[in-house]
């Protein structure tokens, strides 16, 4: 079961690449892959609230991934 602690609330940028998962950059340079979210969905630069938790396995194949709860298009 996930605890409070393992919870994500971010601000992230789209941005192009991923080989199955879309990719996100945060505004300190990370990148994740997004699961659960369709590969084209956003455009780069789509400014998006992410919030879900850090996923234990991956099928994203591409750095270390969240397991999207809910994402939503944002202007923070």
């Amino acid at each position: 079961m996930d605890s409070i602690q393992d919870s994500l609330d971010m601000v992230v940028t789209a941005i192009s690449g991923g080989i199955i998962c879309p990719l996100v950059q945060t505004v300190d340079g990370e990148t994740y892959s997004l699961m659960r979210v369709p590969k084209n969905k956003y455009p780069p630069g789509t400014r998006l609230r992410v919030r879900g938790h850090w996923a234990e396995a991956s099928t994203c194949q591409q750095g270390q991934s969240i397991m999207v709860m809910q994402i939503e298009e944002t202007r923070d």
